[in-house]
């Protein structure tokens, strides 16, 4: 809602309840859901070196109680992470293995950022080393991915009007230009 410090504050306090106050599931599951929360609004305000621990702290919840979901969010944002600290491999590394989890458990919601920015990564390194073409070729495999996944969640959006703001957003619509782009030779 572009208020990235109000929401900072009310995760921060939100994380130190959970860790003091919940019980069972309860902490665990929240603590996950709000550690990738927190490290998200890290990463978009560009402190991405407190963004980790975040980040570290919910990939390790995840994995210990089999949380798919949020295991392949995790990475997807670890490869971000990682990206804009020009760690190519790490960053690519991640963000394949966001991208499998999230075709393995069938999760369309991040299917689809998970391969627009693994498609960005190959696009990127293809027109920085040799083998160019493999990479580019593979980059537009996972573009449209990316697109068609796009597609089949604004087709089974319930009225017109979601459908078309889901498309209008922004993120959506740099996923389907970069596509655009990676098929002109």
């Amino acid at each position: 809602m572009g208020e990235p410090d109000k929401a900072l504050g009310i995760l921060e306090d939100s994380q130190v309840r959970v860790e003091k106050f919940a019980f069972g599931a309860h902490r665990w599951r929240w603590g996950m859901h709000l550690s990738t929360y927190l490290a998200e609004v890290l990463f978009a305000q560009g402190e991405s070196e407190k963004a980790l621990p975040q980040l570290e702290k919910a990939l390790v919840t995840a994995r210990e109680t089999g949380s798919q979901k949020y295991l392949g969010k995790a990475h997807l944002l670890r490869g971000r992470i990682a990206l804009a600290g020009r760690d190519w491999a790490s960053g690519e590394a991640d963000l394949r293995e966001a991208l499998d989890i999230a075709r393995r458990i069938e999760y369309p919601n991040l299917i689809w950022p998970a391969a627009h920015a693994l498609a960005g990564v190959l696009a990127s390194r293809a027109e920085a080393e040799r083998a160019a073409r493999a990479k580019r070729d593979e980059a537009h495999v996972v573009a449209t991915l990316a697109a068609e996944t796009i597609a089949e969640i604004a087709e089974r959006a319930p009225d017109p009007a979601l459908r078309l703001t889901f498309l209008a957003w922004a993120p959506v619509q740099a996923a389907l230009e970069d596509l655009e782009r990676l098929r002109r030779p």
